[in-house]
């Protein structure tokens, strides 16, 4: 990774424009500072033509360019940003150039750093030192999307398998509740039974009075032990419905949880995947990385990936050809890719064991060298692709080799 500079930003008179700030800062500004939806309006208003038809990447590396323009779209994104955060802009006025540093540092704690950002890079006398640390800062904070994204599916994880459990637990109860019923029916029946054989014996005429009164009496104390059991029965009963209203409920607020989750899962792979091709791209413009036109196969995976993994790989002036492992494409097709590739990537965590190894057996019997990824997400297939092109390009210049070309 090529040396970070030190920028020292000259003092101004009046607030800096948007073209003004040195085009390395415009990537940083209009990925924190601009939602999608904010440079989609931007483009509206400024007319550009497809705009609405790109993807969410080249609409970002549109304005990230389009930033650099005096008029057009340039100009709509500084006004679009000095009315989203008029608030941080009149705040900074009123604040001395000491208290700069700590009020930063204040808006890093809470988490809401977009507008300071934006009203310190363009303050005219925002000290050069403060500047560059503000860029770092709001650099880093992406990685920390990043371990942050791991908590999350951890925590998803657990509550997953915290609903399976109450769904076991919720199960038993309603069996328990079944039997509970069944117990209150058979006492009742009982009850009326013996209600209905005492009826009778009192409707007959009875030789014995001392017999009979013998039996009502035994006939009131099972009766009273059948209404007690009864009282007993539907006590239970309520005590069970009440829980069970319970554990529905809290089920209803996991699964809640466990969507939420899901969602800032989803949220924040799709911002790291946004901002891992972001910065490739700009370390390809940096150290000039270049596959000289090898081609890549990927086997497995998920397809929700592929259009970064070939817009990346294009990037580097490679293909990428993609392989399921076997999920829907035929294994023919797989040697066939495997026959024609320069460099075969594997992604472990999403493809079978047995595709792997078949992967790994082909690609050693070629000769081919053989990458597996710890997991299908963006950021492993790009540390691989820049730690592959880093040594091909310490071998280029240490040996005399003629580049790889397909099968």
């Amino acid at each position: 990774m090529a040396k970070e500079l030190t920028i020292e930003t000259p003092m101004h008179s009046s607030r800096l424009k948007l073209w003004e700030l040195p085009h390395h800062y415009h990537c940083a500004i209009i990925g924190t500072c601009l939602t999608i939806v904010e440079l989609q309006k931007v483009a509206r208003q400024s007319r550009l033509r497809n705009a609405e038809d790109l993807a969410d990447y080249e609409l970002h590396a549109l304005m990230v360019q389009a930033a650099a323009q005096k008029e057009g779209a340039g100009r709509n994104l500084h006004k679009q940003l000095d009315r989203k955060y008029h608030r941080w802009l009149k705040r900074l006025q009123s604040l001395e150039l000491d208290e700069f540093a700590d009020y930063w540092d204040m808006a890093v704690e809470d988490g809401d750093v977009a507008g300071l950002f934006w009203s310190l890079m363009t303050h005219p006398q925002t000290p050069s030192a403060l500047v560059n640390r503000v860029q770092q800062q709001v650099h880093m904070l992406s990685h920390l999307q990043g371990h942050s994204h791991h908590a999350k599916m951890q925590r998803g994880n657990h509550l997953q398998q915290q609903v399976k459990d109450l769904q076991q637990l919720l199960e038993v109860r309603q069996k328990n509740h079944h039997k509970a019923l069944q117990q209150r029916d058979q006492l009742y029946q009982a009850q009326q039974k013996a209600l209905q054989a005492l009826q009778q014996q009192i409707t007959q005429p009875a030789p014995d009075v001392s017999a009979l009164n013998k039996q009502l009496q035994a006939s009131e104390k099972r009766n009273r032990q059948l209404l007690k059991r009864l009282d007993w029965a539907e006590e239970q009963l309520s005590h069970r419905e009440i829980r069970l209203t319970e554990l529905l409920q809290g089920q209803e607020g996991l699964k809640e949880q466990l969507h939420e989750v899901m969602q800032e899962k989803d949220d924040l792979e799709t911002s790291l995947q946004r901002f891992l091709i972001s910065c490739s791209t700009e370390e390809q413009d940096r150290d000039s990385m270049d596959l000289e036109g090898r081609q890549l196969v990927y086997v497995g995976g998920r397809r929700s990936t592929l259009p970064h993994l070939r817009s990346l790989t294009e990037s580097y002036n490679g293909t990428l050809i993609y392989h399921d492992g076997g999920l829907e494409n035929n294994q023919s097709e797989l040697h066939n890719h495997l026959n024609r590739a320069d460099l075969v990537f594997c992604a472990i965590d999403c493809v079978s064991h047995n595709a792997c190894l078949e992967v790994k057996r082909h690609c050693k019997k070629l000769e081919k060298p053989f990458v597996p990824l710890r997991s299908s997400s963006l950021s492993a297939f790009t540390s691989s692709l820049h730690n592959i092109i880093n040594s091909l390009t310490y071998t280029d210049s240490t040996e005399t080799l003629a580049p790889l070309t397909s099968q």
